[in-house]
């Protein structure tokens, strides 16, 4: 997903912000589930260095990690059988030890996050600090429509970075954050 690309180098050109936040590439959970899934893999884990870099940073030196997670293709409508792309949005907090999960189709209030995906996050982070992490919701839209998840999780991260700059969209403005958006990913790529 680019606009993590383009929230990634906003992040780092900023010293006082790079200095608290580590944004994660979207396919982090795919390597944490790869490597902490149903069968623990640590010789894999223990050649990826970006990984060991980011756990590293959030639970050594108690940074806070803001990604958008891919969970797949989920049924929209019934008898849907292909489904639509779902993205969501996770936080960790190495300072307070939490993890903040946020997912536009729950809103705001409701705690979800797949059970898989937090047994990957529990031993990745049991690597590094046998300190325990709590659950918590990250403040999300609650989307109106079966497509604009990604940006509604983007957005959700950008907000837990950036409070005063960033306010969560209303579903009314989706429309104008998605040009915001794309207007972003040009300007970094140009």
């Amino acid at each position: 997903m680019m606009g993590v690309k383009v929230l990634q180098a906003e992040v780092e050109s900023d010293k006082d912000t790079a200095e608290k936040f580590l944004v994660a590439p979207t396919h982090l959970s795919n390597k944490l589930l790869q490597f902490f899934g149903d069968t623990l893999d640590l010789a894999a884990y223990d050649q990826c260095d970006w990984v060991k870099r980011l756990g590293e940073g959030v639970f050594l030196r108690e940074m806070t990690l803001v990604t958008v997670l891919h969970l797949g293709k989920l049924p929209v409508y019934e008898g849907e059988k292909e489904g639509s792309d779902h993205w969501v949005s996770l936080v960790i907090d190495g300072k307070n030890h939490y993890f903040f999960y946020g997912d536009s189709l729950q809103g705001k209030g409701s705690l979800d996050i797949p059970l898989k995906l937090l047994e990957a996050l529990t031993m990745w982070k049991s690597r590094y600090t046998f300190s325990h992490f709590s659950t918590g919701v990250l403040d999300t839209t609650a989307q109106d429509d079966n497509y604009s998840c990604g940006l509604y999780a983007l957005n959700a991260i950008e907000h837990f970075v950036r409070p005063d700059i960033v306010k969560l969209v209303k579903p009314t403005h989706v429309a104008c954050v998605r040009l915001q958006a794309m207007t972003k990913i040009i300007t970094l790529i140009c």
